[in-house]
């Protein structure tokens, strides 16, 4: 029986290659075509485009050896024969979990096998992966360990037959002859027989078809016995030159390389900015055990792959990590471990990227060649299915994250890019923590519970919660003032010019944006925090407004003496808070979220005041 329709809902096959990518290694290793340099703290000076054309050409036996040797592998052919020459050559042997790298010419075929002596083999001998704790007792699991739970397992011993996990990726294909041209060009293919019967398998005889999509490809053949042979064909596109290179590997264990085509467990969009993008992975583990081993990770196991979603470099190798080691162009200029509401997850943080574009954001993990042995388990890498992102356009927000006091804040905030912005916001948040603090202080904390200002809730919940509002109200989350989102509201249109120079329209007929009344709203006509109309000047912008459930939170967390108070719904509220709303994309701005809801549960109650209003609320000792 044949599984050809690999996937981590209907086969358990899988999400077996995640196990084994974790369990394998501490850090897996990369499986581009050409052996690149490793994965590691340089990796984004490394990621670079290959020239689409005047590549230098390959002869018809090119030396695979020399290519890997340069770094990169760079197509090209000499002399092709553009017609299906369908030659058959001498089959080359595979090795359990060791690709078979080759360059392929349009229209060539390459013949390979997989030998008795290595599928009944030694299975590959498990060495300490990533800080996995399998138990799922007395807590969530994560949709990461939600891949892996039920895969801890091996083959079976018994009998004289196995499973063999083929996969097939592309690292390179063809170009166009004239730019531009239709891309991407035409898959490669495998077929596969399991007989000796049958030592050069095609289309027609009687075999199983391995079938390419975005460069990757996989098939699980059970109940083998024999010598497996393979067949690896490169179809002609017309319009493109050059040809393909490509990764053929075979495993008695777990497939080599694996794409995983699901929501769960893709990078999280945290915010946008006009030239960079923050993302990071949805939470890795709620183990409190191993909480501190992925804190301490060097480097973080997990990269994201960023290009243009129409890229032509792109298109058709989306899906394979060695191809997207290849071509893509967008660096991550820094990742970290971070720990948001006691998870600890991974971020990305992009950046040289173009305004107003949408750009599509691919994760993947890979192993660290620097520990890299032959024939580790899914050392070929996982690849993630793609999260799309739009850069914004007017240029007057920039992201702002890895702040001292307001740690969860990682969005973009009104800016000027001329001046020092972390040290502006963080250091004026701090400084208003410490008149709230004095004021705490005069509440009794550490008393006995009838002198306590409550039973459900404690000092340490008040301090929590005043943060989270303080960080969020005094640090607004900024957007396009072109965006027409309803849920945004429009600050600072008293400026006397927009950020890019032009002046900001006069006072225009009742009902419009600019009107007279607007101007002397105090919603509209300044910031929510003075400090940023003061000492940063962005120009007019629009505010994702903080969660209302911060302002509840912080009123129901804190002693009733220190008078905090919401507004009430029709009486300033709109303006101040927006609404969370279930299993959509967030309307409201809550530090540590991210904009896909679905993947987090809001914990306390938001918050809505304005900074003058807070003074008035505090009550000093």
């Amino acid at each position: 029986m044949h599984d050809h329709n690999w996937s981590p809902n209907i086969a358990p096959y899988l999400l077996h290659l995640l196990l084994f990518l974790f369990l394998t290694s501490s850090s897996l290793p990369s499986a581009n075509a050409v052996d690149t340099e490793s994965i590691s703290e340089q990796y984004h000076d490394q990621l670079r485009l290959i020239p689409l054309l005047d590549q230098p050409t390959l002869s018809d036996d090119a030396d695979v050896a020399n290519v890997e040797a340069s770094g990169r592998y760079e197509p090209g052919f000499a002399g092709m024969d553009r017609g299906i020459v369908g030659r058959a050559i001498q089959p080359e042997g595979l090795e359990n979990n060791v690709p078979g790298k080759k360059n392929i010419k349009q229209g060539d075929t390459h013949t390979w096998t997989f030998p008795k002596e290595a599928l009944l083999g030694n299975y590959a001998p498990r060495t300490k992966g990533l800080p996995l704790n399998l138990t799922t007792q007395d807590r969530k699991v994560t949709d990461l360990e939600r891949d892996l739970i039920d895969l801890e397992r091996r083959q079976s011993e018994a009998g004289d037959a196995r499973e063999v996990f083929v996969t097939l990726t592309t690292c390179a294909q063809p170009m166009p002859q004239d730019s531009p041209a239709d891309f991407p060009p035409q898959q490669l293919k495998a077929y596969i027989s399991t007989t000796s019967q049958n030592r050069n398998p095609n289309e027609g005889s009687n075999t199983d078809v391995l079938t390419v999509t975005g460069g990757y490809g996989n098939i699980t053949l059970t109940s083998i016995k024999d010598d497996i042979w393979i067949s690896v064909q490169a179809p002609v596109s017309n319009g493109f030159v050059d040809g393909y290179n490509y990764e053929l590997t075979a495993s008695i264990d777990a497939p080599y390389a694996a794409y995983i085509d699901g929501s769960r467990f893709n990078p999280d969009i945290n915010d946008t900015d006009s030239n960079s993008a923050l993302l990071a992975s949805e939470d890795v583990t709620t183990d409190k055990n191993t909480t501190d081993e992925w804190m301490k990770l060097t480097p973080p196991p997990f990269e994201v792959f960023a290009n243009k979603p129409d890229d032509p470099l792109f298109l058709g190798l989306q899906r394979s990590f060695c191809g997207l080691m290849n071509y893509t162009k967008i660096n991550t200029s820094e990742k970290s471990i971070i720990e948001t509401g006691g998870q600890p997850k991974q971020r990305f943080y992009l950046t040289d990227l173009s305004n107003n574009t949408i750009y599509s954001g691919v994760m993947a993990l890979a192993k660290n060649e620097n520990t890299a042995d032959a024939g580790v388990v899914g050392g070929g890498g996982a690849v993630w299915k793609a999260q799309t992102f739009k850069t914004k356009s007017d240029g007057n927000c920039q992201i702002l994250y890895n702040l001292k006091f307001c740690t969860d804040v990682a969005y973009a905030v009104p800016s000027n890019k001329d001046i020092d912005l972390a040290a502006i916001y963080d250091n004026h948040t701090e400084n208003l923590w410490q008149n709230f603090n004095k004021s705490l202080q005069q509440i009794p904390c550490e008393t006995t519970d009838t002198a306590k200002y409550s039973l459900a809730r404690n000092c340490t919940d008040c301090e929590n919660a005043y943060k989270s509002w303080l960080c969020a109200v005094t640090i607004p989350r900024c957007h396009d003032f072109s965006s027409d989102l309803e849920y945004l509201i429009p600050r600072n249109i008293n400026a006397s010019k927009f950020f890019n120079g032009t002046l900001v329209p006069s006072d225009e007929a009742e009902g419009t944006l600019f009107s007279a009344q607007n101007k002397s709203s105090a919603y509209f006509s300044q910031s929510r925090n003075p400090l940023i109309d003061q000492q940063i000047n962005p120009g007019p912008y629009k505010e994702m407004l903080p969660c209302e459930d911060l302002c509840y939170g912080l009123v129901q967390s804190c002693p009733a003496a220190l008078d905090f108070a919401c507004p009430l719904k029709g009486y300033g509220l709109n303006y101040s808070y927006g609404s969370y709303v279930k299993d959509t994309e967030w309307k409201c701005n809550w530090p540590g979220g991210t904009l896909r809801s679905s993947a987090h549960v809001i914990k306390g109650t938001p918050w809505a005041i304005t900074i003058s209003f807070l003074a008035a609320m505090l009550v000093y000792g």
